[in-house]
């Protein structure tokens, strides 16, 4: 074979494999911040273990910003099939309202033991759903 025929062969070989390994680095380096990523859901997630009524709607509302950065840092590496629902499952988690949350107060001291029973079930009812729903998220990120 001529000698540039070679270089040619050699030059192309080169690139391929220069092209390959930077594909495959920006694959590992999306992997690593999924992974970083779920970590970091799941941390959150675990807040809600065992948290207190007085502090349950706290918790809750200073996640939401933590979700959407997480999320927005993120969004770019989700695959595009699983795009769809990681959005879905974002907004659904950052969109919920104190009353989709808590029951309303009572008008009168008189209704306040059943208020409390009341309020504890759906306080835990929607914990499930938070924690259902961060879940989720972290699913749709794989």
């Amino acid at each position: 074979m001529d000698k540039w025929l070679i270089s040619i062969i050699a030059t192309i070989v080169s690139l391929a494999g220069i092209y390959l390994k930077s594909r495959l680095d920006k694959r590992q380096q999306a992997d690593n911040r999924r992974r970083e990523f779920r970590v970091a859901i799941q941390s959150i997630s675990a807040r809600f273990n065992g948290v207190d009524w007085m502090r349950f709607l706290k918790v809750y509302d200073a996640s939401i910003p933590e979700v959407k950065d997480l999320c927005i840092k993120i969004v770019d590496d989700i695959r595009p099939s699983k795009r769809m629902d990681f959005n879905k499952y974002w907004n659904k988690y950052c969109g919920f309202k104190h009353s989709d949350l808590e029951l309303p107060l009572p008008k009168t001291p008189a209704g306040i033991d059943e208020y409390q029973k009341a309020n504890g079930r759906k306080r835990a009812e929607m914990t499930k759903v938070l924690k259902d729903t961060l879940n989720r998220i972290t699913r749709e990120a794989e």
